[in-house]
């Protein structure tokens, strides 16, 4: 019994995927997180070798993200720093609103509220675990 391979399919809709087929492979190799199997180690080094890996390393620092494929928390938030005029603006608001003097003493006391708070927590916390203890 004699078996003949089945005839290749021809025509433009069979040569339009296979080009579409090469393309994609093309382009998954491309992308630098495709990962190529490593190289055979030769038994001497050569001086161009330190060269051509930099050369890879650097196609892949070219690489830029997507960010608009992922999700707003893995998403890479760039704050943008306020111009020179609103920044103007603001401040003279503020300072027109209480004098700086005063805004700097009344940040002073709260901070040392907090301060004293905290170390009364501290201290009561201490005492406890030192009776437990003894």
């Amino acid at each position: 019994m004699e078996q003949k391979p089945l005839p290749l399919a021809s025509g433009e809709e069979a040569e339009y995927l296979l080009a579409l087929k090469q393309e994609f492979r093309g382009a998954m190799k491309s992308l630098p997180f495709f990962i190529q199997p490593a190289a055979a180690h030769r038994d001497v080094e050569r001086y161009s070798d330190k060269y051509h890996s930099s050369e890879q390393a650097d196609s892949l620092m070219d690489w830029t993200a997507d960010w608009k494929r992922l999700p707003k928390e893995l998403r890479v938030h760039v704050r943008k720093t306020p111009k020179d005029g609103v920044v103007a603006a603001a401040a003279a608001t503020q300072s027109s609103k209480r004098p700086s003097g005063q805004k700097k003493k009344k940040k002073v006391k709260e901070k040392e509220e907090v301060l004293l708070k905290l170390e009364v927590k501290q201290t009561v916390k201490l005492s406890t675990v030192t009776f437990i203890h003894r």
